[in-house]
Order: C-alpha cells, then structure tokens, then sequence
C-alpha cells in the first residue's frame, strides 16, 4: 500500500515537470524567434503629399499673342541694344477699308506713290502709333532707338495670313525717326490685307509685342 501510494507520487511529480518543461520551452521560442511585433514600435508608412497647384503668371498685355494690348493701351519695353531702356509705345488709332483707302489717297496723304485701288477681296488698313523714348542707362556716348513701319507686320486672326508694311504707299506721316532720349513720335503703318475679319493683330519688335485693331 505503502509502495502503491509513492509510486502514484513519483508518477504525478514526472508529469508536473514535463508539462512546466513544455510552458517554459514554449515561451522561450516566441521570445527567440523575434516573431512577436512591437505594438509601440514606430512602423514606415506612405503618404501622398497633396500637389500644390500652380498658377502659371499672366503674361502683361502686349507681350502675348493671345493678350494683345488694344488700342489706347501703352506696352513699355526694353530695346535689346539699349542697356536698361525704357521706351513706350501705344496704338492710339486705326482705319481700313475705304475710309483707310480715302485718307492715303486725299490731299496727297502719301509717302511715295498714289495709292492703287486694292484687289478684289483686299482692303487697306492704316494703324498710327505714338512711340516715346523714356530713358536708359548713361553711358559714353548717346544712344538711340529707331523706329520704322518695317519693325511691324500684321497677321490674320486666324493665323493663316500675315502682311508686311506698304514701303511705297504708306500714310503720311509716316511712321520712321531716330529717336533720343527723351524724344517721341506719331505716324502711321500701312497694310493691304484680305477683307472679311472683325480685326487684325498687329505684331510688332520681332512679334515680340502684339496689339489688336
């Protein structure tokens, strides 16, 4: 009896520590193994900025095709030859058709030659402008700027068509000088352009300045 109750004991004792054995076993794997994630460890995540949008700068009126300056409006602008120049120029008026054609023709109106009637489908289109010399940075010697009918050419406003200035039958006055600082001038630039548009755009400067008539 004695012997049946030690045996019972050293049976459950056996089973006592393999099953703290096994506890302990386990727990050291998880530990080891590096498997467990850290709930408060910082994890790398991906975040889409948001893009900021950019407004492109308008362009100022006049140095634009598509933002030509309209008459009464004056674009002031640097002469690439002149250091820190500062000349302005306005298209203060604009004629075609047979009014363009009557005050070319009337009292002599012209430069060099009497204006022949245009061809069927062409009219004439006279545009005055006022150019105005500002200022410049001093040097030696002084600077000018010159201004003639042939700096501008016109253009459809579809842009399938584009004229030169008339050299031969061109309003009087004339639209040429040699400007000093301080100086100005008021002449007109001649077209013989095709009929049928609400308005021209007047390129002006290597089309680097626009105006619309």
């Amino acid at each position: 009896m004695n012997l049946f109750k030690v045996s019972t004991f050293v049976l459950l004792l056996l089973v006592t520590v393999v099953l703290c054995g096994c506890c302990c076993f386990t727990g050291n794997t998880s530990s080891d193994s590096g498997s467990t994630v850290n709930p408060t460890a910082s994890t790398s995540t991906y975040s889409s900025q948001s893009q900021t949008k950019v407004t492109p700068t308008p362009v100022p009126t006049g140095f634009a095709k598509a933002n030509p300056a309209p008459i009464g409006t004056t674009v002031q602008f640097k002469a690439g030859s002149i250091p820190e120049s500062k000349i302005q120029i306005t298209c203060i008026d604009a004629k075609r058709g047979a009014e363009a054609y009557n005050l070319i023709n009337d009292n002599d109106g012209y430069t060099y030659m009497k204006p022949a009637e245009p061809d069927a489908g062409e009219e004439y289109l006279i545009v005055k402008y006022k150019v105005e010399f500002i200022d410049y940075k001093v040097g030696d010697t002084p600077k000018s700027y010159y201004i003639s009918g042939s700096d501008f050419t016109a253009y459809s406003p579809d842009n399938t068509r584009e004229y030169d200035h008339e050299w031969f039958t061109t309003m009087e006055p004339e639209l040429s000088k040699e400007l000093f600082k301080g100086d100005s001038t008021i002449g007109w630039v001649t077209f013989c352009v095709k009929e049928g548009y609400d308005h021209y755009l007047i390129g002006f400067n290597n089309d680097k300045i626009w105006f619309t008539v």
